[in-house]
């Protein structure tokens, strides 16, 4: 954004009486002679932001008829032996006039969600046209998206949105132009935007066109943040496909497993957590019954010949987490040993598999158990 310093004189009858170099570039139709209020403003009297209604007050207002944004104070000055003359320094800019825009009854909708939304990543208007050529963007999406200026924002998408969609995104964001969407519609398209340091921002875009003073279609858009909903949600997505295997696999065992199946916990005697409804048929004893009967353990429903076949944990012979077959009968991981968890077990499982040592304390040193 190129700002530009000017300064004026004018007398008690607001009559120009000096003008800089810089004020003739801004306003390059006015003279010296000439009433500031109808030249600079087209208006009939005082501009009602004038800084002399206030002269300790600045005042930023819009100029419609020079299309340029200013920043203007005032000063009493003698100037040719008149002391009621008055000094205007202004600043002065160039910037799409999105108020203008605002003001326009169609798009009331997508106004009354910027009043409503602040939370929002920024506002653009752009030409509904192939590419989306770019007319405006406010401050916060320029920041947002770490763009130094409206004029950098330009060059570095050359000037049409759809240079800053993900690739992936562009048939669902040029659906806006392929459906040839009229006047007073509204729509949303998600898409990622890429910001200047090359990294994408997940977001809704949610647009409504509208007709300018030439009756040509303009898009209004509201970019609105969603990377953190999408994560939430494609979370939400992973842990629910989860759960749905996890009773996929619950329900096959319900419902075909010979004989039912169960859960137990890897500690002393296997502490049943689920027992299915098929086994409890099978065994005939209820959940209330396995409880009370036989203290929730299931090595108290085998048959005393074949507790043998459940083998004790052995340090060489047993793997850190998975239960092994054996000749003899079924061995339980080291990991089941009460208060020894995966890593620790890990750890001793790969020391007792490549190093040797003479003692528990020379373990559990190498084993960092």
């Amino acid at each position: 954004m190129k700002i530009k310093n000017g300064m004026y004189i004018i007398d008690e009858q607001f009559k120009i009486q000096y003008l800089n170099k810089y004020c003739k570039e801004i306003y390059p139709d006015i003279k010296e002679g000439d009433i500031c209020f109808e030249k600079i403003s087209n208006n009939d009297s005082m501009c009602p932001d004038c800084p002399l209604r206030n002269p300790n007050y600045e005042s930023t207002f819009y100029n419609k008829k020079y299309k340029t944004w200013i920043n203007a104070s005032s000063a009493l000055i003698d100037y040719n032996n008149n002391p009621s003359c008055k000094a205007i320094m202004f600043k002065s800019w160039k910037e799409n006039r999105f108020d203008e825009i605002l003001g326009n009854e169609e798009i009331s909708d997508i106004t009354n969600i910027i009043k409503n939304n602040t939370d929002t990543k920024g506002i653009l208007v752009l030409k509904y046209t192939e590419g989306l050529p770019i007319i405006f963007a406010n401050n916060k999406f320029l920041d947002n998206f770490k763009y130094d200026s409206f004029e950098d924002f330009m060059l570095q998408t050359n000037n049409c949105l759809v240079n800053i969609v993900h690739e992936d995104d562009l048939e669902e964001t040029n659906s806006i132009i392929n459906n040839n969407l009229i006047n007073g519609m509204v729509f949303q398209v998600v898409s990622r935007l890429k910001t200047k340091d090359n990294k994408y921002i997940k977001v809704i875009n949610k647009g409504q066109i509208f007709l300018n003073e030439n009756q040509e279609k303009l898009v209004l858009i509201i970019v609105e943040d969603i990377s953190e909903l999408m994560f939430s949600k494609l979370t939400t997505e992973i842990q629910n496909e989860i759960l749905i295997k996890q009773n996929e696999l619950l329900k096959y065992f319900n419902e075909y497993a010979p004989g039912g199946f169960a859960r137990c916990r890897l500690e002393k005697g296997f502490p049943f957590t689920y027992v299915s409804r098929r086994l409890m048929q099978m065994i005939g004893f209820s959940k209330d019954e396995i409880k009370l009967d036989f203290n929730n353990l299931f090595i108290n429903l085998i048959h005393p010949d074949d507790v043998s076949k459940f083998l004790d944990i052995d340090l060489y012979k047993s793997h850190s987490t998975k239960f092994l077959m054996e000749e003899e009968g079924i061995r339980p991981p080291l990991n089941s040993i009460p208060g020894l968890g995966e890593v620790a077990a890990e750890g001793i499982y790969k020391t007792v598999q490549e190093d040797e040592f003479d003692c528990i304390d020379e373990l559990q040193e190498k084993s960092h158990a």
